[in-house]
């Protein structure tokens, strides 16, 4: 009993002294920093080893073989304008020696709360106008932006162009007109169908309402008088003249002159100083004076079947004006613009040719009536006469009988007649 006692406990201490490392394969292999030492059965040739490297903290250099690092701060930043009180810029970790052949994975950066972007300050000083958002890129280049118009004007030339701006159904300008010396312009919007017409100057400036906005159906049509004192109106609807204004742009008033001409139209005669007007309605054979100052339109009555065959000839003052009128015979009548009153000066036939011209104070009527006769080898003269008639009295004078060419012409005080006969250069007295 005793003896197998012993043979335990001689087992037990084996166990826990060993034979040596070399005979123990259950031993593990000793660790390359204690290779130096030799072998040992001390638990301190057993150290805990991870299995796999762990995630380097931020500004720490990798596990693998030592690599010197250093730290460097950045010069420090302008302070940034638009954000106040901004924090001290953080260090930068700067790597001076060689990589480690083991490349570690990115440290992970860490998040920081954005700070809202305030707004620039304005510099100090004058700026420019802003324009508005119409204006802004609603014309071509060399365009300006005037009153809902494209407006271009060179005032070299006085050359005026009218473009819509660029937006949704903008509204159309039309030129109309551009007077004698290119200083003033008429012209038309059309905006949903409407037409307003218009007078400025050639640049666009001083705009003026004329008339308008008519009714959907309704056109408009304006033109400059010869003094650029007035503007005549045509109103019309289907293609047709339904109404003629008459608008003094000195005063800038407008007001209709002719109603009911459906299926007509109307020539205007314009007398010197445009005090007056004459308005020729074609198709009714029907004659108009207007009184610019009263902006009052009366009849000037003529007989039926009388047609105008000759240019108006008006006195320098223009209380005067010479009609020719044509029928079954040839008339010439003296209107009084003051009055309205006509008065028969001269009844001839209706083949005869006849040349007139009106003395420059406006005073005494030159008409040289002639007659011919058709012939072989064309028209051949018979004859003619040449009369000085008087504008107040009616009182005619007959100068001369003859073939006389159609280039006489007054003297300027209207008291001689000087022509041409038979090849010889004369002049005669008309009063």
């Amino acid at each position: 009993m005793r003896a197998r006692k012993a043979i335990l406990l001689a087992f037990v201490l084996l166990a826990l002294t060993g034979c040596g490392g070399e005979q123990n394969p259950q031993a593990a292999p000793a660790s390359p920093t204690r290779a130096a030492t030799g072998p040992t059965r001390s638990a301190e040739a057993y150290p805990l080893e991870p299995t796999a490297p762990a995630a380097p903290r931020p500004h720490y250099p990798p596990a693998g073989p030592t690599t010197p690092f250093t730290y460097t701060a950045p010069p420090p930043a302008a302070p940034c304008p638009r954000c106040p009180g901004a924090a001290t810029p953080t260090k930068v970790l700067t790597h001076t020696g060689s990589l480690p052949t083991q490349a570690a994975p990115p440290p992970r950066a860490t998040p920081t709360a954005a700070k809202p972007a305030e707004a620039a300050p304005t510099p100090p000083g004058p700026t420019a106008p802003t324009p508005t958002a119409e204006a802004e890129g609603a014309c071509p280049p060399g365009f300006a932006y005037i009153d809902r118009v494209c407006w271009w004007y060179d005032p070299t030339t006085g050359d005026v162009f009218l473009k819509p701006p660029r937006s949704f159904l903008p509204p159309q300008p039309i030129l109309l007109d551009i007077s004698r010396e290119k200083k003033m312009v008429l012209f038309a919007i059309i905006e949903k169908g409407r037409w307003t017409l218009y007078a400025a100057r050639s640049d666009g400036s001083e705009r003026r309402t004329l008339l308008g906005p008519c009714s959907p159906d309704r056109e408009l049509r304006a033109r400059f008088s010869p003094a650029n004192r007035l503007a005549v109106i045509r109103e019309f609807a289907s293609g047709q003249l339904v109404g003629l204004y008459l608008a003094d742009l000195e005063k800038g008033q407008t007001w209709k002159a002719l109603r009911k001409l459906t299926g007509k139209t109307v020539e205007v005669w314009f007398a010197p100083q445009e005090r007056w007007l004459i308005l020729e309605v074609e198709g009714a054979d029907e004659l108009y004076l207007a009184d610019i100052k009263s902006q009052s339109v009366q009849n000037m009555p003529i007989e039926p079947g009388l047609r105008r065959t000759a240019p108006l000839l008006f006195a320098p003052d223009g209380s005067r004006a010479v009609i020719q009128l044509e029928g079954e015979r040839k008339r010439f009548y003296a209107a009084d613009c003051r009055t309205g009153e006509m008065r028969l000066l001269l009844e001839t036939a209706a083949d005869d040719w006849t040349c007139t011209a009106l003395s420059p104070d406006g005073k005494t009527l030159a008409v040289y009536i002639a007659r011919y006769e058709k012939g072989p080898q064309g028209m051949r003269p018979l004859g003619g006469a040449l009369y000085a008639i008087s504008i107040e009295t009616g009182q005619a004078r007959l100068l001369a009988e003859g073939n006389i060419p159609s280039t006489f012409r007054f003297s300027e005080d209207g008291r001689w007649i000087h022509f041409h006969q038979d090849g010889q250069r004369r002049q005669v007295k008309c009063r």
